[in-house]
């Protein structure tokens, strides 16, 4: 995830915790504080709205070429029923989709508006994030089969399944997905550790599932994050523009509803420093690999129509489909 709030300076009571983000720094999003504060500026990420519209328009494009095969693979078995038995079962057809990293649930809550009939898994290391998820999901728990997990992707057993084998997700048995999402989480783990799990999202798939994952990459030069910086310091600095102009014509100010910090009193300067802290403090938990080299890693797996769909500097929309088991 990225951050661009600064974290609360750690109290006794913590102590503990401490020491565990000292090994893993990305364990700072356990905190309650510090989820709600990536919760409030996630939407000043540049072109934050636009990488999650194409992330649905390709899962849309694919997904209907899975739904009109399903439908042919059916038609003929319910010809074949038909000739044998005289009498046809008609199978329903709905998407069910991974969550990885859900955070609060911005990519579930889309996936669930534009599929409104899909079900799924929403699996974060962070039990804060996941009580955030829960509860602005909650409209759509019951109808949609929402299933929360609290996992760790950084390890090989990060899902709950069922079935016989709930520990080994690399067999090809019990849930399938097909689609499988991610925003801004994988960049926590080391680059060995991504090839693997994107060899688990691979069998996790349906033949003809997609994976995108939306991402923090490595820049190839300090100039381009550079640029990245002052692009990030303008979305956050007319954010709060927009925040402080609604402000002014509503009775109530952004420090009479708890705040603390009125809109007003973010002027340029003071955003400039927030960003330029709060990427550094988010840099202790980055690990961070060239879309070039992700994008091939899924190639070597097996996924097709790999490509970087979608990148503005070190943010990148990539992934691929796990073929069809009749394509060539």
């Amino acid at each position: 995830m990225m951050m661009t709030k600064s974290a609360p300076q750690p109290t006794k009571v913590d102590s503990d915790k401490d020491k565990d983000m000292d090994d893993d720094p990305s364990l700072v999003y356990q905190r309650p504080e510090v989820a709600e504060a990536f919760v409030n500026i996630r939407d000043t990420i540049p072109m934050a709205k636009e990488q999650i519209d194409t992330m649905i328009r390709i899962i849309r494009h694919f997904h209907i070429q899975k739904i009109q095969q399903q439908q042919q693979q059916q038609q003929q078995q319910q010809q074949q029923q038909q000739q044998q038995h005289g009498n046809t079962t008609k199978q329903m057809i709905t998407m069910r989709w991974l969550d990885l990293g859900c955070g609060d649930g911005p990519l579930a809550n889309r996936l669930l508006q534009e599929f409104p009939e899909s079900h799924g898994t929403l699996v974060d290391h962070s039990q804060p994030m996941l009580d955030l998820a829960k509860t602005k999901l909650q409209g759509y728990s019951e109808k949609n089969d929402l299933d929360f997990q609290l996992g760790d992707f950084s390890k090989g057993d990060f899902l709950k399944r069922g079935g016989d084998d709930d520990d080994d997700i690399n067999n090809n048995n019990n849930t399938k997905f097909d689609v499988i999402v991610s925003g801004f989480a994988i960049h926590h783990v080391p680059d060995s550790r991504k090839r693997t799990l994107y060899q688990q999202i691979f069998n996790l798939l349906e033949p003809g599932g997609v994976f995108l994952n939306m991402e923090h990459v490595a820049s190839p030069t300090s100039d381009i994050e550079d640029i990245f910086e002052g692009a990030f310091c303008d979305s956050m600095y007319n954010a709060y523009q927009q925040r402080q102009s609604s402000s002014s014509s509503s009775s109530s100010s952004l420090e009479d509803k708890g705040k603390g910090e009125p809109a007003a009193a973010k002027i340029r300067s003071e955003v400039e420093a927030a960003v330029k802290h709060d990427l550094s403090v988010d840099a202790e938990a980055n690990i961070l690999a060239p879309v070039e080299a992700q994008c091939e890693w899924l190639r070597d797996i097996g996924f097709a129509h790999v490509d970087c769909y979608f990148k503005i500097f070190i943010l990148a929309l990539f992934g691929g489909v796990k073929p069809q088991e009749n394509s060539s």
